[in-house]
């Protein structure tokens, strides 16, 4: 045998030998023993972490928007007295602040609504009922969310379309 070949044979038995202590140093484990997650439990983890992150997501979104719509009336309400001691007539800017507060409680109401039933949601992902129970839960927050959103396209049209003209119908008297 030539030099070559015997040099390699012996660095690959080198190799070789040397992987035996890291093959022995490696838990071994018993198949048997080794648990499967039920799939069941999978999904009920990954669904209620999206429903705690919707409602999160939610809950900080409805603060914003509560926090401009207060923002918004104590703006009007300035105004309000600020033309009222110049003179002018705001009955029907005061008329508008009123139905907007009422406006703004009605988008409270169905927002608080729909966070209350997308958590009520959270109770049936985990097997608790049959799966028509979760879908008809998760379909009712949807139509609340709907009906949320709604009531903001409500508030918004109606700064737009009512608030706005009085406001310069008001400015427009001397």
């Amino acid at each position: 045998m030539p030099m070559e070949k015997k040099f390699l044979i012996y660095i690959v038995v080198l190799v070789l030998i040397s992987y035996i202590p890291i093959a022995h140093a490696l838990p071994l484990f018993d198949i048997g023993k080794l648990k499967l997650i039920d799939p069941k439990v999978l999904r009920c983890n990954r669904i209620t972490g999206k429903i705690d992150k919707k409602t999160t997501n939610y809950d900080e979104a409805h603060s914003k928007h509560i926090g401009i719509y207060n923002k918004l009336l104590e703006k009007l309400k300035n105004l309000s007295t600020r033309l009222k001691n110049a003179g002018y007539d705001v009955d029907t800017l005061e008329n508008d602040i009123n139905q907007l507060e009422d406006k703004i409680k009605i988008f409270k109401d169905a927002y608080s609504a729909y966070i209350d039933k997308l958590k009520a949601t959270k109770n049936f992902a985990c097997g608790s009922g049959p799966d028509d129970d979760f879908k008809n839960a998760t379909k009712e927050a949807k139509a609340q969310l709907k009906i949320a959103k709604e009531a903001a396209q409500n508030i918004r049209e109606f700064y737009v379309s009512v608030i706005k003209p009085d406001i310069q119908d008001i400015l427009d008297q001397k």
